[in-house]
């Protein structure tokens, strides 16, 4: 009885875990200007992967009913070398765009937020994190060099992750007033993870 409740509990948290996302990704900035280089951020990041699916031959295209932020699907059956570099071409375009920024006719401010936003950008996308780009790296490679091992540890290691930054969200807000939307992207994560436990007994 207490495992049912536990899983209908989790069931219903995953069903408004997009309306907590969105919520704190439009409240959870100081300013209008940071949210919407953050924005710029990350459809630069998505841009990236579409260029190089693009250069590489590759059809991209965003899925249907995407409610945690943007993803790109590749057609047809990619080789494991072109989804390692379709995947590391969005973290690649957000360094460019942090080169490049200061070259952007705008005050000094604004230039330096958005470039330490594309970094940060960059660097967390590289998290060994279900959804994200290392993820997503990491688990190419061991299909490929046929790690076993690596494969049935990556979702374990992907929950620890977002277990690790929730909390440190948690301690951002509470030490500095910051860190809503990290603590919406991770802790959706976390509860998202959660819930397909239930059915998959990855946990």
């Amino acid at each position: 009885m207490r495992a049912k409740r536990r899983a209908w509990i989790l069931r219903l948290l995953s069903r408004l875990l997009p309306f907590l996302f969105w919520g704190l990704v439009i409240f959870g900035f100081e300013s209008p200007s940071l949210a919407v280089l953050t924005i710029i951020a990350a459809v630069i990041h998505e841009l990236g992967h579409i260029l190089v699916a693009m250069r590489l031959g590759l059809v991209a295209r965003l899925p249907h009913g995407v409610l945690f932020g943007m993803k790109i699907r590749l057609g047809g059956c990619p080789s494991y070398r072109a989804r390692i570099l379709v995947l590391l071409g969005g973290p690649l375009a957000n360094l460019l765009a942090a080169l490049v920024a200061p070259l952007i006719p705008l005050p000094r401010d604004y230039i330096t937020l958005f470039s330490a936003l594309n970094i940060a950008t960059a660097l967390s996308n590289l998290l060994p994190a279900e959804g994200y780009d290392g993820y997503g790296v990491l688990f190419a490679l061991s299909e490929a060099k046929g790690i076993e091992w690596g494969l049935r540890a990556l979702p374990r290691l992907s929950f620890a992750v977002s277990v690790l930054f929730t909390f440190f969200s948690l301690y951002l807000i509470g030490r500095l007033g910051w860190g809503y939307w990290i603590f919406g992207i991770f802790f959706s994560s976390m509860i998202s993870k959660l819930s397909s436990s239930i059915k998959s007994s990855v946990f």
